[in-house]
């Protein structure tokens, strides 16, 4: 009777609404590149130091995870002070989708998958649907040369405040509204 009861307060446990939000995260990652903005363009720098404050701040990343489903909404900048509209990726687990107005297509078949950041910010959700890496702080990428590829500067919500439908491709909230913003 003893372990019966054990196992149901267990199984309760585990199932009160508190875990469950538990699953569910949202942060924001800024992903700066060595080098600096000088006239409207980007002017690289390769280092091996990690510690490297000579950054230029290219893109935005601002992801919603309830695994195994996320989402990641990437917004690049042109001069490191505004941004530009949303590219929208949508994943299950390891499989991931770009959201356009026309529709979704996988991300391995869209032009978004040969840009390296793009892939990197897609790799911070692991084959769970689960963010990679620290949940805040400064995170440094080296090349396998050696050289510093990206530095982000992860900040983490405390409580996710999202709704499920931003992780539905084929919800208004996934990308229809994309198409209805811009008729």
């Amino acid at each position: 009777m003893n372990r019966a009861f054990a196992a149901a307060t267990l199984l309760v446990t585990a199932l009160a609404p508190g875990r469950l939000a538990a699953q569910r995260s949202q942060w924001t990652d800024a992903v700066y590149v060595t080098g600096r903005w000088q006239a409207g363009r980007l002017v690289r720098a390769a280092t091996r130091s990690t510690a490297t404050d000579s950054l230029a701040l290219v893109m935005r990343v601002d992801y919603f995870s309830n695994p195994p489903r996320w989402r990641a909404e990437i917004r690049r900048s042109a001069d490191g002070r505004t941004f530009g509209a949303p590219d929208i990726i949508i994943g299950s687990g390891g499989s991931a989708q770009v959201v356009t107005q026309l529709g979704a297509t996988p991300f391995e078949q869209h032009a978004l998958a040969r840009d390296t950041l793009v892939r990197a910010a897609v790799a911070v959700m692991g084959a769970a649907g689960r963010r990679q890496g620290a949940a805040s702080g400064r995170i440094a990428e080296t090349l396998p040369s050696g050289v510093v590829g990206r530095v982000v500067f992860r900040r983490s919500q405390r409580a996710a405040t999202f709704s499920d439908d931003l992780l539905n491709p084929g919800g208004a909230a996934g990308g229809r509204a994309l198409l209805a913003s811009g008729i």
